[in-house]
């Protein structure tokens, strides 16, 4: 199997798998690049199912007018584990404020 891989600094190099003698290697080699060909696979498909659940729910929202809020917050913040809050740019993406989650006063 040949493979490609290009550094940071921009060199690329090939090699190919079939000719390394040592056959422990040349198998860790085979299975470390199956990995990674897997991983590709994986991360493909979070990123298709994050933009699919992302458009269901823009088409959800689309016509609920009651829920548009009149001025988008550009920062939110969101509790950590130790109960801190954390800052979270609104251009990170799709972010919650807390509103929906406080207790209401009786």
């Amino acid at each position: 199997m040949i493979i490609t891989i290009k550094k940071d600094d921009g060199t690329v190099t090939s090699w190919d798998t079939n000719n390394i003698s040592d056959d422990n290697i040349k198998m860790d080699a085979n299975v470390i690049i199956r990995k990674v060909e897997i991983l590709g696979v994986v991360a493909e498909g979070l990123q298709f199912s994050s933009d699919t659940f992302r458009n269901n729910l823009t088409t959800l929202l689309q016509d609920r007018d009651e829920a548009i809020v009149d001025s988008p917050p550009s920062m939110v913040e969101t509790p950590t584990e130790d109960g801190g809050p954390t800052t979270v740019s609104s251009d990170e993406g799709m972010t919650e404020d807390d509103s929906s989650t406080k207790k209401k006063k009786s």
